[in-house]
């Protein structure tokens, strides 16, 4: 094989990749919410923890964190218990 023909061959080899790609499935890994639980009335209580899936929240480096009102969010509970993440550096 010459060069021509290897090129030739990784384009159309990643083009197949890529193709495979933008067909793939999709799947939730992990949703946060940061609402209480059990449910209360405040907005500044939340939780740190997955509410679907698995998976860890974590800090690192100097921001900080702190529950608010979580308007204007997606989250479908509004109601009763809609907490907020609010991150800071």
């Amino acid at each position: 094989m010459n060069f021509k023909s290897i090129t030739k061959a990784l384009l159309i080899f990643s083009a197949m990749i890529l193709s495979g790609q933008a067909h793939a499935a999709r799947e939730l890994v992990t949703l946060w919410n940061f609402n209480s639980r059990p449910a209360d009335t405040l907005a500044s209580t939340g939780t740190r923890s997955d509410s679907t899936g698995r998976g860890v929240y974590s800090k690192f480096g100097t921001f900080t964190d702190t529950f608010a009102s979580g308007a204007g969010s997606t989250d479908p509970n509004t109601s009763n218990n809609n907490s907020g993440l609010s991150t800071t550096v």
